[in-house]
C-alpha cells in the first residue's frame, strides 16, 4: 500500500513541477514572453545581470533546439489531459446530459444483444451516427465502442436482468418449471438452466438463468449442479413445480434419474418430457412394417438432384410440362428427426413430376427408386 502511494505522490509532483516548467511556454508565446522580460525593464533600473539574462533568453528562443521543442508542444497536450477532473462531469455536460448520455448507450447496447448484432458493426455505426447527428450532442458525445459495449452486457444489463428473474421469483413465492439439457462444446459438457413461469401482468416468461460446465452427466451429477446453481442465486428449491428436459435414461428413467432425484425432494414435481419424441418414435416403429424405407429414399431424392444442376433444371422441365409450382427438395438429416415431415411434403408436392423424371431415366434410374416406382423388368 505504501508503494501505491509513494508512486501516486511522485506522479503528482512530477506533474507540478512539468506544469510549472512550460506554463510560460504556450504555444506561439515566446514574443510575449520577451516583451514582458523587456517591459519590466523599462520599469525598473536596468542591471548587467538582467540584460545578460534577457540576451540569453533571446539566444534561446533563436536556437533549433527550442525551436524544435515548441514545435513538438504543439502536437502534444498537457499531462493533466490524462487525469480525471475534479469535476463532477468529465465530459464538460450537465448531470442531466451525462444521465441522458448513459441511457442512450445502454439502450444501443440491448438493441444490439436483443437483435443479435454484431459488436464490431455498432462499434461502426456508432462513428457513422457522430457524422449523420452533427446537431446533436448526445450522438457526437456517444463514446461506445466494442470493448465497452461488452462490458455493459456483462457488468450492468446481464446481471441486472437476471436479478430481476430472481426477485420476481422471490418476491411473490412464485412457482417455476426447471428446464435444462445438455450441450455438447466439442469436450466440454454445457447445461443451460431455464425457468418457466407465470405472472398476471407478462404471462407466461422463460428465462435463462444459468449456463454451466458440468463433466458428470450422471442423474446423481446432473441432479447437485442444478442444486448447486438454484443455492447460488437464491433460488428455493421447494418453489420448483415441474421439470422439462430430453427423454433420455438419465434425465426420466423409472429407476434412478435426474427426474427420481428431484421427486424425492418435490412429490409433486409434474412430468414433463418430451411428447413429439415418443410420437416419432412410434411412428419411426409402424414405418419398420412397410415394404420400403422412407426415409432411404427421400435421402436417395434429394442426393441425386443436389449434386447436379442439369438434374434440378430438368425436374423443372418435367414440372413445367405437368404445369405445376417448383418446390426445392428439402434434405432430411438422420439425427434431426424434425426434418423428415417437412421432407416428406415437398416431395409430395412434386411427386408426378419427379415420378415422370425417373422414368425418363429408364436403366440410369437407382435401384432404390427403381423398387419404389416398380420400374424393373417384370412390372406392367
Amino acid at each position: 500500500m505504501s508503494f501505491v502511494y509513494v508512486t501516486i505522490t511522485t506522479t503528482l509532483s512530477s506533474l507540478s513541477i512539468f506544469n510549472r516548467f512550460f506554463v510560460w511556454s504556450e504555444p506561439c508565446s515566446d514574443k510575449l514572453s520577451v516583451q514582458k522580460m523587456e517591459s519590466d525593464s523599462d520599469t525598473t533600473p536596468t542591471t548587467p545581470r538582467k540584460k545578460a539574462k534577457l540576451s540569453k533568453v533571446k539566444q534561446h528562443l533563436t536556437s533549433k533546439k527550442h525551436q524544435a521543442k515548441m514545435e513538438m508542444r504543439k502536437s502534444s497536450g498537457l499531462l493533466q489531459k490524462f487525469f480525471p477532473k475534479t469535476s463532477a462531469s468529465t465530459s464538460g455536460l450537465s448531470s442531466n446530459e451525462d444521465t441522458k448520455l448513459a441511457a442512450a448507450e445502454l439502450a444501443m447496447t440491448y438493441h444490439t444483444v436483443k437483435h443479435n448484432l454484431s459488436y464490431n458493426s455498432q462499434d461502426c455505426s456508432i462513428k457513422l451516427n457522430k457524422i449523420i447527428y452533427v446537431d446533436s450532442k448526445t450522438a457526437t458525445n456517444l463514446r461506445l465502442a466494442r470493448t465497452k459495449m461488452e462490458a455493459l452486457v456483462t457488468e450492468v444489463l446481464g446481471p441486472h436482468s437476471l436479478q430481476s428473474v430472481i426477485d420476481q421469483l422471490n418476491k411473490d413465492n412464485v412457482f417455476y418449471c426447471l428446464q435444462t439439457d445438455a450441450s455438447n462444446k466439442k469436450n466440454i459438457k454445457l447445461f443451460p438452466l431455464v425457468v418457466q413461469y407465470f405472472t398476471p401482468k407478462s404471462g407466461i416468461q422463460q428465462k435463462l438463468i444459468d449456463f454451466y460446465e458440468n463433466p458428470d452427466e450422471s442423474a446423481n451429477g446432473m441432479f447437485s449442479a442444478i442444486k448447486n446453481s438454484l443455492e447460488s442465486l437464491e433460488l428455493p428449491f421447494s418453489q420448483i413445480s415441474g421439470f422439462s428436459a430430453d427423454n433420455t435414461n438419465a434425465n426420466f428413467g423409472h429407476n434412478h434419474s435426474l427426474y427420481t432425484n428431484i421427486l424425492e425432494v418435490i412429490p409433486d414435481l409434474i412430468k414433463g418430457n418430451c411428447h413429439a419424441h415418443i410420437v416419432h418414435n412410434s411412428v419411426k416403429h409402424a414405418m419398420n412394417c412397410l415394404n420400403y424405407d422412407i426415409e432411404n429414399i427421400i435421402l436417395k431424392i434429394y442426393s441425386h438432384f443436389s449434386v447436379s444442376a442439369c438434374r434440378r433444371e430438368e425436374l423443372k422441365r418435367f414440372v413445367a410440362l405437368a404445369e405445376g409450382e417448383f418446390h426445392e427438395i428439402k434434405r432430411h438429416i438422420g439425427t434431426r428427426w424434425l426434418s423428415l415431415l417437412p421432407a416428406i411434403d415437398t416431395i409430395l408436392l412434386n411427386w408426378i413430376p419427379i415420378c415422370n423424371y425417373f422414368v425418363d431415366l429408364d436403366v440410369d434410374c437407382p435401384m432404390v427408386i427403381q423398387n419404389l416406382l416398380m420400374l424393373d423388368d417384370n412390372s406392367d
